[in-house]
């Protein structure tokens, strides 16, 4: 199985700022089997953000697609319209069981608009930038993606 991480965040981009998140999901995807085959920081820019994430999928780089970031409510959270925008089909109960598991320790989860879906035959997934939270709700549903990823890859 193939994985592509992409670290949202424009000050990461533009290396102003430490990247802390994309080594602890890589982490915990290759523990579970996945290769990582691209990691790559990039800002949030709806435009850039689709490009990237439907280029991964056309050229066949991962069977699952994390983003890390940009979904909360500021002007600059792009990344849902971004992915949602790619979609072949949206999954709206990873996400929706992604909050409400973050729920349980943060209020603050109800305020994440991260979405969830395939395209093609790659999973794309949407965490928070928080690094407990996104830790513990990669944790929570990485069983259930490496099933659909098994799933989709028949």
């Amino acid at each position: 199985m193939k994985a592509v991480i992409l670290a949202v965040d424009t000050a990461i981009y533009q290396n102003l700022k430490e990247d802390k998140n994309t080594a602890v999901v890589k982490r915990m995807l290759e523990q579970v089997g996945f290769r990582i085959e691209m990691e790559k920081a990039i800002p949030r820019d709806f435009d850039v953000v689709k490009a990237i994430a439907a280029r991964v999928v056309e050229e066949e780089l991962g069977d699952l697609i994390i983003t890390i970031g940009g979904i909360e409510c500021q002007t600059e959270d792009c990344v849902p319209e971004a992915i949602k925008a790619i979609f072949d089909m949206e999954v709206p109960g990873i996400a929706e069981s992604m909050r409400a598991y973050m729920i349980r320790t943060s209020k603050n989860a109800m305020l994440s608009r991260g979405v969830s879906g395939i395209r093609r035959k790659t999973v794309i997934i949407n965490l928070p930038d928080r690094t407990n939270m996104m830790k513990d709700v990669l944790d929570y549903v990485l069983p259930e993606l490496v099933e659909l990823v098994e799933m989709l890859k028949g």
